[in-house]
């Protein structure tokens, strides 16, 4: 299965996004991270995902933050 890592500070937004997956009959495994400091820890730790959503405002570290740190590091460099 295609893993999913949603990287997105708002629950309504994540409701509606596994909402969406659900009414599209998409089974795909999702990971949810509320921040991009929280994004890149689950990123680390989990299997590599296939597709990795993220938010562009949020706290603590946004997405283009984030998607410059995975740019940045040799081993998820190629995750985007």
């Amino acid at each position: 299965p295609v893993n999913i890592l949603l990287v997105e500070d708002d629950s309504i937004d994540f409701k509606a996004f596994v909402r969406a997956m659900e009414k599209l009959k998409i089974g795909n495994p999702v990971v949810h991270a509320r921040d991009g400091v929280e994004g890149l820890e689950k990123l680390r730790a989990m299997p590599r995902p296939n597709l990795v959503i993220l938010d562009i405002n949020m706290p603590r570290m946004n997405g283009l933050e984030m998607l410059r740190k995975i740019r940045e590091d040799a081993r998820l460099r190629d995750t985007i």
